[in-house]
């Protein structure tokens, strides 16, 4: 690249840094924990706002200590199937009541969900993740020490609710007939996956198999010998059995059902597996990533959430087949972990390619015929904080301001 160009693309990212910023403050909540985003979404969501903080953990890990303080104040005391509420489950979304009073004729939910919800799978998998994440970044025992009681309280409930059947994976069924059908990141109360619960989603699986390695780290740093050893256990059991059940000859699948049976539907949710530690051999490892970048998942804008070749495939869809910034990030900070350097680059160069074409990156977006369809951008929200948190994460080390 000669000087020019390297110049202007120097100031090209220091300009999208700025914006990035700029929205960063919007979202920013009194408490110092970052709000999911605009406009529907101003309040306090567990699983966005632990992995926006994730990804914002060498920028400010205050953003962290708020995230993780307020979730342990709002953790699962008491069954309530209402709610969705368990022993130690953290929550999926907290709305006041003045925001209930407000949203209600919008979401018609909201009068059948009791506040804070608790219907997610994998916020809780994320609280352990992140308390261990910023430990060995900060430093900072004394925080994780004050932590501790909702930390082990997390990690009880991974194996005493998250896998309710004992069959060794995290399922999840809600409790609430009109709470969230599906309660993994692609969440919704309609069965747009297509997949009959109890469901045992591929990526779940991953985030407990790193929870509960996580979980016994820091146990161990707490003393707690014996709790180390049992969690460290299930995490080899998990990751174990995981291999011969979710690995179907050349790529992995992306759930069980009711019945045990096989989704075999290829999604961006298996390229998440990557930065956990669960998959078992670099030839593995190697084939899933083919598989993310091949024709039928990839875009000049990132991967996106279900291949062109499933029947279910929509691309104008909100979760089966459109793009995620934060989804993409995830997969990106794997390859990264795992030495994919230029597959992890080529999706930087898509989110940075997407923000240049749309002047800011939106919650998720549509790309038709490898063009980025703008009509439908109106959908999604914006600023959207793992949208935001994740480019900024991406560009912070090439720009000097």
């Amino acid at each position: 690249m000669c000087p020019v160009n390297k110049k202007k693309q120097n100031q090209l990212l220091k300009n999208m840094k700025h914006h990035l910023v700029r929205d960063l403050k919007r979202l920013t909540s009194p408490q110092g924990y970052l709000w999911a985003g605009y406009p529907h979404f101003k309040t306090l969501f567990g699983r966005d706002a632990l992995i926006s903080a994730w990804q914002l953990l060498e920028y400010d890990p205050g953003f962290t200590r708020a995230t993780l303080t307020n979730l342990a104040t709002y953790q699962g005391k008491r069954i309530n199937h209402k709610k969705e509420e368990e022993p130690g489950r953290i929550l999926h979304e907290y709305r006041s009541p003045d925001e209930i009073y407000t949203w209600q004729h919008k979401f018609e939910h909201f009068n059948s969900w009791g506040f804070p919800y608790y219907g997610s799978a994998d916020s809780t998998l994320w609280f352990v993740i992140l308390a261990h994440d910023y430990l060995m970044h900060t430093h900072d025992e004394k925080f994780i020490k004050k932590l501790w009681p909702n930390i082990k309280k997390a990690t009880r409930w991974i194996y005493e609710y998250g896998d309710a059947d004992q069959d060794g994976f995290i399922e999840y069924e809600r409790k609430n007939p009109a709470g969230l059908y599906h309660q993994g990141w692609r969440d919704a109360t309609e069965n747009h996956l297509r997949i009959e619960a109890p469901v045992a989603l591929v990526e779940i699986q991953g985030y407990a198999y790193r929870a509960l390695e996580a979980g016994s780290e820091l146990a161990t740093l707490e003393g707690e010998s014996q709790l180390a050893r049992e969690l460290n256990k299930r995490a080899q059991n998990l990751k174990q059995k995981f291999d011969s059940v979710f690995w179907d000859g050349s790529r992995y699948i992306l759930a069980l059902d009711k019945h045990k049976k096989k989704n075999k539907s290829s999604s961006s949710n298996q390229g998440h597996l990557l930065f956990t530690g669960i998959i078992s051999s670099r030839e593995k490892e190697q084939k899933l990533v083919r598989r993310l970048f091949s024709p039928d998942m990839w875009t000049p804008y990132g991967i996106r959430t279900l291949s062109t070749k499933d029947k279910n495939f929509n691309e104008l869809s909100y979760h089966l087949g459109s793009i995620w910034p934060h989804d993409n990030w995830i997969i990106y900070k794997g390859l990264k972990d795992k030495g994919y350097t230029t597959k992890a680059q080529k999706i930087k160069q898509a989110l940075i390619k997407a923000f240049q074409e749309i002047g800011y990156l939106p919650e998720y977006y549509v790309v038709k015929n490898d063009k980025i369809a703008k009509p439908y951008l109106r959908r999604a929200c914006h600023p959207q904080a793992w949208a935001t948190a994740a480019l900024l994460e991406m560009i912070t080390h090439d720009t000097n301001s």
